[in-house]
C-alpha cells in the first residue's frame, strides 16, 4: 500500500517528537569512540588506486577508464551517430507527459528513507563516472540538446518553440564508434568497491587528500566537527571538483568530484573521512611503530570494508535485493554495465523528495530551517554556518523517500540546478537522453533479459491504469519505449519463475523487476570477482565479526554528536514512528550513541542509615542490552520463578583478547510452572566482537541448543593446551520419586576458536547426578587443575521435599600419563563429599532419603532448615549449590569451603599429603544456612582472603580473623539487610576506589516469594558497607539467576551481565574508569613453561597489593566461584586517590613468591611464574652444605671465644696471686 503525505498526520509525528529531549539537554563531548581494532594488522594486499591490476585474470578490467560492458548490443548505428530512438518524442515532452505524480508525493511503500537513496549515490559515485565532452575534449563539444515543447509551462512559457535544455555527449572510447564498432564509454573512476569516492581513483588525488603524516586524511577543522579539506585559491595541486558554475567560492576536495553536489552528499563523504581519521589514530596510538603509509593502508581497507557490509547487508536488503552469495571466482568479468550505470542506478533520481530536513536532537528543525532541494546543490558552505552535519543526517534518517516510480518532484524536473531560463535543467529528460546517448536498447529488449514476456499492453507493465494509459500515449509499442520510463513504469511485485525448482513465487522489491535484476546482476559479480572483498580478504578475518557487525548507524553515531538514530538507518524514523504504538526512543529500534561522553555527574554520597554510614559512589551503570547484542539471545523460555538458570560465564575462548560469554540454558526442572515441555533448555555462546558487541557463535561451537539443562558452566583449561575449555554441570529433572532423574555433566575441549567437542565420558568426569557446579585447582601442586563436582540434589518446591547427593572430586592424571583423564578420589582424599552419605565407591553418587524443608522463621528461613545436631562434624548438608577451591587460610594448600543448602557449610581443609581434614566447626563456620553462592576477597585490606555466602534469607560475610578462624560480621558490616532470596555473590572493585565492594544477585524460587533487587555493597574503605544499587543505577527487580563481572570493552572497569529468567540476558556498561583522577591495575598470573609445575592460568593463586596507606589487598585467581558461573582468572583493583602501590606480590599456589619489580597502571599487568630467590629454594645437598658450614663457623667462633675466655681468667688469677 503506498501512503501520501498528510498534514494531519505530520503534525502529530511532530508533536510526539518534540516531548523528546532537546538538542543540548546534556552536556556532552567526544570521547575517542568506536572500536579498538586492535587486532588490525599491516595488510598484505591493497586495492590499487587507479584500479589496475586488482582482477587477477584481466588487469584491466574495472580499472580507472575501463569501458562500461554492455548486457544488451548497442542498438545505434554508424548512421544515428550511435544515438538510439532518436525517432521517439522530445525527452522534455516525454517528462512533462510521465515524469510526475498527478495526485501529489507517494512516499515509498517499505518505509525507506533519504538515507537509502543517498547511500545509493554515494556507492554509485565510488563505482562509475561517465565524463561528459564539454571541456575535456580537443575542439568542439558534441552535443545532444533536448527540445523544449512550444509553451512549455517551465522552460518556454513564451511560446518561442526554440528554447532547448543543453546537454552534452558522453566521452567514448576513441577505438569505438567507427564503421560497425559501437561506441563504448570509459569508466572514468575505478569500478570496484574500494572507497575512491573516499580516497580518490588516481594517485594525484590521494596523494593531494593525505596530511603525510600518522596515516590521516586532511580535513577542515571546524567547531561542529572536522569538514572535507579546503583547497587554497591558488592551490594549483588540488583535484579538480565538480561546480558547473554553480558554486560557491569555496573548494572542497574529496575523492570523488561531485561530492559537493547537495549537503546529504557532503555529508556522507565526511562521515567516512572522520572515520578513516578515528581508525588512524587508534592504530598509530597502538603501533608508534607504524609509518604513515601503514596506517593510511589499514584504515583504507577498513574503511573500504565497512562500504562494502553497509552496502550489501544493509542497503540492497532494504530494498529486497541479495547479492551477497556465492565465492570467490576469479574468471566473473567485473565491469560495471552500461544498463548499470545509464539505467538502472539512476533509480535514486526518481527516490528524492523535495526537502533536505535539517533537524535537532527532538527532531524540529533547526533555526536555519531546512533546506529545498532546488536551493541546496554546491552549497557546501551551508555545513559550515548551520550546525554541521549532525542536523543533515538527523533528516536522512528520520525522512521517508519518495517511491520509487516514474515520478521526479518538481525541483528535478523544473529546477535542476537552478531556476528555468537561469540553468534549471529537467533531470527526468537527461536521464531519458543519455540512455539514447549511450545507444541502450528499447524496453523490450530489457524485458527478454530478465525472462519476463514480450508485451504491447502498459498495463501487463503497470497496474495503474492512469499510468499505463499516459504510457500508451507516449509509446504505442511499449517494446521500442525508452527503457529507464518502462522500468520505473514497473510494478514491485511479479511473478518469478525459479528454474531450478520449477517454482513460481511472488517477488517484491523497491524496484520493479527489470531494475532489480540488473541492480543484482551488476552487484553479484563485483562481489564474486573481487579478490579482496571483505568476506574472504585474509587481512580482515580477525575483524570480519566487527565489520558484519557494524551498521551505518555504527559509523554516523561514533563520528557525530548524535545523541541517537534509528538503528537501521535504511528505513525511516518517521516510518517507525507511524507504525508503532510504543515510544520509539526507548525500543530496540533505536540506537543511542554510546561514543558520545556524557560528563558523569559528581560523585555520589550513599547513605546507610541505620548503622549511620556514609560512603561516596564514584560510577554509574547504564544498559547498554539493545546495542550488545544480548538482547537477542533465544533463552528458549522465560520462569518468573521456576528456573535456576541461565548461568552466566565469560571467558575469552578464541584467544583474542575479547572476553565471550557462556550461557546455561533456563529450565523449568520440576515441571511446576512451565510444564513438561520446558523441562530443558539451550546453551548460547556469545562471542565478544569488541566494543561491547556480542554475536552468537552457539551453531558452530559444537554446544547444545536444544535438551540442555546446563546449570552450572565453569571455564578451565583442564589440559594446559593454551585454550578455555567448558565444564558444564547438568542439572536434569527434580523428580523426587526418580533416583535417577540426573544428568551427565559434560565437558566441552576446545579445539581452537571456540570450536568444541563434548568428552566427559571419555576423561571420566560425567557425573551424572543433580550437578550445581564444577570447580577447579591444582589441589595436588602437580601442574595440571583437577576438578570438585558438586550435586545439589533434588528439590522439589511443589512437595517442600529435597534429597541430598553426594559430589566428587576427580584427579587430572595430565602429568602422571601425559594425558588429561581423570581418576575419581573423593574417599581417598578424606571423604569430602560435601554430606552425611558417604559413598562407598570413589566416583559414586549416592542420592539421600526424601526429608521435608518446611520454613517457619522469615526472618532467617535458613536457621530453620537443619540444626548442629544434624550434623555434629559439620560434614555438610549434602545440598551443594557452589564454592570456592582455594588456599583460603595461607597454609599454600588448596582449601574447599562448599555453599550449602539448609544446613551447614563445610569446609574442608587441605594439606600436602593430599588429604583434606573436615574442619567446618574448628574454622568456626559454625552457622547453617540455605547457601547458595560464594566467592572470596578482602574487605579490610589486611592480606587475607574473606568469604562471602548468599542465602535465603540474610547473606552472610565471613571475616578472617586469623587463619584457622572466620566470623561471620554481615549484620555488623551491614550487608545482611536483604532477606529474601539470594543466589549469586561477587566481590569486586566496582568504582575503582581501591576496595573491594559485594555484589549479591537476588531471585525467586517459589511462587509464594517475592521479587527484590539485587545489592550492590559499596565499600566505605574500612571494610564495611553501604548499598548502592540504586545510585549506580541497577535498581530494578529481575529474577537474577546467574551474573558476572568483567572488563568486556578493555576499558578498565568492570562491566555487568545479568542472566535475568523472567527477562532475558542484559548488558551494563561501566563508566568508573572514564572518570577524573581514576587509576586502576590488573594483574594476569600466567605459567607458560609446563616444567614450572603451575596451570597455565595460575589459578589457586593470590594477589597482594601493598598500597603506601599500609593495606594489603588480597585477591586469588578462582575458576568457578559465585553461584553458577565463574571469574576471569586476572585481579582487578583501583588505586586510592593521594595513595600509590608499594608491592605487588604473587603468591603462586605452589607456594613460591613472585614479587613484581615493575607494573604499568591502567592496563593489564600479565606476570609469568619466576618466583623470588630464596635460600630455601635450593636443591638439598646445597642447604646440607650450608647448615654443616654454618655449625661450623659457629663451634671455630665459639671455641676462639671460649679460648678468651680462658686466657682472661688465667690473666686475672695471676694478678690476684701478685696482689
Amino acid at each position: 500500500m503506498t501512503r501520501r503525505w498528510s498534514s494531519l498526520g505530520v503534525a502529530a509525528l511532530m508533536l510526539l517528537l518534540l516531548m523528546m529531549p532537546s538538542a543540548h539537554a546534556f552536556s556532552i563531548e567526544k570521547e575517542d569512540p568506536g572500536p579498538t581494532h586492535w587486532q588490525l594488522d599491516i595488510p598484505e594486499n591493497v586495492y590499487p588506486i587507479d584500479g589496475f591490476g586488482h582482477h587477477e585474470v584481466d588487469s584491466l578490467l574495472n580499472s580507472r577508464n575501463s569501458d562500461l560492458i554492455r548486457l544488451i548490443p548497442s542498438d545505434g548505428t554508424n548512421e544515428t551517430d550511435w544515438i538510439s530512438r532518436s525517432d521517439l518524442p522530445s525527452p522534455r515532452e516525454i517528462s512533462n507527459s510521465i515524469c510526475y505524480n498527478p495526485n501529489g508525493m507517494v512516499l515509498d511503500e517499505d518505509g525507506l528513507s533519504d538515507m537509502n537513496w543517498l547511500w545509493g549515490q554515494f556507492v554509485s559515485h565510488d563505482i562509475d563516472f561517465t565524463l561528459t565532452q564539454n571541456g575535456r575534449v580537443e575542439g568542439a563539444a558534441e552535443r545532444i540538446d533536448i527540445p523544449v515543447p512550444s509553451g512549455d509551462l517551465w522552460m518556454d512559457p513564451q511560446g518561442t518553440g526554440s528554447n532547448m535544455i543543453m546537454m552534452f555527449r558522453s566521452i567514448y572510447n576513441q577505438s569505438t564508434g567507427i564503421e560497425n564498432i559501437p561506441r563504448e564509454y570509459p569508466n572514468s573512476v575505478t569500478g570496484w568497491i574500494d572507497g575512491s569516492s573516499v580516497y580518490g581513483s588516481s594517485q594525484e588525488t590521494a596523494d593531494w587528500l593525505r596530511t603525510g603524516e600518522r596515516g590521516l586524511l586532511k580535513v577542515t577543522s571546524d567547531p561542529n566537527g572536522d569538514l572535507l579539506p579546503l583547497a587554497a585559491d591558488d592551490d594549483e595541486t588540488a583535484p579538480s571538483m565538480s561546480f558547473v558554475g554553480f558554486s560557491a567560492s569555496e573548494r572542497y576536495i574529496a575523492g570523488d568530484s561531485r561530492a559537493n553536489e547537495h549537503v546529504g552528499l557532503t555529508a556522507i563523504h565526511i562521515i567516512f573521512v572522520r572515520e578513516h581519521n578515528r581508525i588512524a589514530e587508534v592504530l598509530g596510538i597502538q603501533n608508534p611503530e607504524w609509518t604513515d603509509e601503514e596506517i593510511y593502508q589499514t584504515a583504507r581497507k577498513y574503511v573500504t570494508a565497512l562500504m562494502q557490509q553497509i552496502t550489501y547487508q544493509e542497503y540492497l536488503p532494504s530494498m529486497n535485493i541479495f547479492s551477497d552469495t556465492g565465492e570467490y571466482d576469479p574468471t566473473v568479468d567485473p565491469s560495471i554495465s552500461n544498463a548499470f550505470a545509464t539505467l538502472a542506478f539512476r533509480m535514486g533520481h526518481s527516490q528524492i523528495g523535495p526537502l533536505t530536513l535539517r533537524l535537532e536532537e527532538n527532531r524540529t528543525s533547526i533555526p536555519q530551517g531546512s533546506i529545498a532541494l532546488e536551493n541546496g546543490f554546491w552549497d557546501p558552505n551551508s555545513l559550515v554556518t548551520d550546525g554541521g552535519i549532525d542536523p543533515v543526517l538527523r533528516g536522512l534518517a528520520f525522512t521517508t523517500q519518495e517511491a520509487n516510480d516514474v515520478g521526479y518532484i518538481h525541483a528535478l524536473r523544473n529546477m535542476l540546478f537552478g531556476a528555468p531560463g537561469m540553468g534549471g535543467m529537467d533531470m527526468c529528460a537527461i536521464d531519458i537522453q543519455r540512455g539514447r546517448d549511450h545507444g541502450i536498447p528499447g524496453y523490450g529488449a530489457f524485458r527478454e533479459l530478465v525472462g519476463l514476456s514480450p508485451t504491447n499492453n502498459w498495463s501487463d507493465v503497470t497496474s495503474d491504469s492512469e499510468l499505463a494509459s499516459r504510457l500508451e500515449s507516449i509509446y504505442p509499442n511499449v517494446s521500442l519505449a525508452d527503457p529507464l520510463i518502462g522500468m520505473y513504469a514497473e510494478d514491485h511485485d511479479w511473478i518469478h519463475h525459479f528454474p531450478e525448482s520449477n517454482e513460481f513465487l511472488t517477488m517484491h522489491s523497491t524496484v520493479g523487476p527489470t531494475m532489480h535484476y540488473i541492480l543484482k546482476e551488476q552487484f553479484h559479480r563485483l562481489r564474486v570477482s573481487d579478490p579482496l572483498f571483505y568476506e574472504w580478504d585474509p587481512d580482515l578475518s580477525q575483524v570480519l565479526d566487527e565489520i558484519r557487525n557494524t551498521t551505518l548507524t555504527d559509523v554516523i553515531l561514533r563520528n557525530t554528536g548524535i545523541e541517537g538514530m534509528v538503528c537501521l538507518s535504511m528505513i525511516s524514523e518517521q516510518h517507525w514512528l507511524e507504525n508503532s504504538e510504543e515510544d520509539f526512543t526507548a525500543s530496540e529500534d533505536y540506537c543511542v550513541n554510546e561514543n558520545l561522553n556524557f560528563i558523569p555527574g559528581p560523585p555520589i554520597e550513599i547513605n546507610n542509615p541505620t548503622q549511620d554510614r556514609s560512603t561516596v559512589l564514584n560510577a554509574k551503570m547504564t544498559e547498554r542490552t539493545a546495542r550488545s547484542g544480548l538482547g537477542g539471545i533465544d533463552l528458549g523460555m522465560t520462569s518468573e520463578w521456576a528456573s535456576y538458570g541461565p548461568s552466566i560465564a565469560p571467558g575469552d575462548c578464541d584467544g583474542d583478547g575479547l572476553i565471550d560469554i557462556a550461557v546455561g540454558a533456563v529450565f523449568d526442572q520440576e515441571g511446576w510452572e512451565k510444564g513438561d515441555e520446558f523441562r530443558t533448555g539451550r546453551m548460547n555462546l556469545m562471542k565478544n566482537i569488541g566494543d561491547n558487541q556480542f554475536i552468537d557463535i552457539t551453531e558452530e561451537s559444537g554446544l547444545p541448543t536444544s535438551n540442555s539443562t546446563a546449570l552450572g558452566l565453569t571455564w578451565a583449561d583442564f589440559d594446559n593446551d593454551g585454550d578455555l575449555d567448558l565444564h558444564v554441570s547438568n542439572f536434569g529433572e527434580a523428580d523426587v520419586e526418580n533416583d535417577s532423574s540426573g544428568a551427565p555433566n559434560e565437558l566441552f575441549r576446545n579445539e581452537g576458536d571456540c570450536i568444541f567437542t563434548e568428552i566427559a565420558k571419555e576423561v571420566g568426569v560425567d557425573n551424572s547426578g543433580h550437578s550445581s557446579k564444577g570447580l577447579w585447582a591444582d589441589y595436588d601442586h602437580d601442574g595440571d587443575l583437577d576438578l570438585y563436582s558438586m550435586n545439589f540434589g533434588i528439590l522439589s518446591e511443589e512437595q517442600l521435599l529435597v534429597r541430598q547427593e553426594s559430589n566428587i572430586l576427580y584427579q587430572n592424571q595430565l602429568k602422571e600419563t601425559g594425558m588429561a583423564n581423570f581418576e575419581p578420589i573423593t574417599i581417598l582424599a578424606g571423604k569430602i563429599d560435601g554430606g552425611t552419605l558417604e559413598p562407598r565407591l570413589d566416583g559414586e553418587v549416592v542420592l539421600g532419603d526424601a526429608f521435608s524443608i518446611a520454613i517457619t522463621a522469615p526472618e532467617n528461613p535458613s536457621a530453620q532448615m537443619l540444626t548442629p545436631s544434624d550434623d555434629p562434624n559439620g560434614k555438610g548438608s549434602g545440598m551443594s549449590w557452589a564454592g570456592v577451591f582455594v588456599d583460603m587460610d595461607g597454609d599454600t594448600w588448596e582449601d574447599i569451603f562448599i555453599a550449602s543448602d539448609f544446613g551447614f557449610s563445610p569446609f574442608y581443609n587441605g594439606s600436602d599429603s593430599g588429604e583434606f581434614k573436615t574442619s567446618t566447626f574448628s574454622h568456626n563456620f559454625s552457622l547453617p544456612g540455605t547457601g547458595m553462592g560464594a566467592s572470596v576477597g578482602d574487605i579490610e585490606g589486611d592480606g587475607d582472603l574473606d568469604l562471602c555466602v548468599s542465602n535465603f534469607g540474610p547473606n552472610y560475610l565471613w571475616m578472617q580473623s586469623e587463619s584457622t578462624n572466620w566470623e561471620e560480621v554481615g549484620v555488623d558490616r551491614g550487608i545482611a539487610e536483604n532477606i529474601l532470596v539470594n543466589w549469586d555473590c561477587k566481590f569486586l572493585d566496582v568504582d575503582l576506589d581501591g576496595d573491594l565492594d559485594l555484589w549479591f544477585g537476588v531471585g525467586k524460587i517459589n511462587p509464594y516469594t517475592s521479587f527484590n533487587n539485587n545489592s550492590l555493597y559499596i565499600n566505605d574503605g574500612t571494610g564495611h558497607f553501604v548499598d548502592g544499587i540504586e545510585e549506580i543505577g541497577l535498581l530494578d527487580q529481575g529474577k537474577t539467576m546467574g551474573s558476572t563481572w568483567a572488563d568486556f570493552d578493555g576499558d578498565g572497569d568492570l562491566d555487568l551481565v545479568l542472566g535475568d529468567s523472567n527477562i532475558g540476558i542484559r548488558f551494563f556498561e561501566n563508566d568508573a574508569a572514564q572518570r577524573d583522577n581514576v587509576r586502576w591495575i590488573a594483574i594476569d598470573p600466567k605459567s607458560t613453561d609446563s616444567d614450572d609445575g603451575i596451570n597455565q592460568d595460575a589459578i589457586g593463586s593470590v594477589v597482594d597489593i601493598k598500597f603506601s596507606n599500609g593495606k594489603i589487598v588480597r585477591q586469588a585467581i578462582l575458576a568457578g566461584d559465585g553461584f553458577t558461573g565463574c571469574s576471569i582468572s586476572e585481579i582487578r583493583l583501583g588505586i586510592p586517590t593521594d595513595v600509590e602501590i608499594e608491592e605487588i606480590k604473587i603468591i603462586w599456589n605452589d607456594g613460591e613468591v613472585t614479587t613484581m619489580d615493575k607494573w604499568t597502571l591502567n592496563r593489564i599487568n600479565v606476570q609469568n611464574y619466576d618466583p623470588d630467590e630464596n635460600l630455601f629454594n635450593e636443591d638439598v645437598n646445597s642447604i646440607v652444605f650450608i647448615i654443616i658450614f654454618s655449625i661450623t663457623i659457629f663451634f671455630l667462633v665459639s671455641i676462639v671465644f671460649k679460648s678468651k675466655q680462658i686466657e682472661k681468667q688465667l690473666e686475672d688469677d695471676e694478678q690476684k696471686n701478685v696482689d
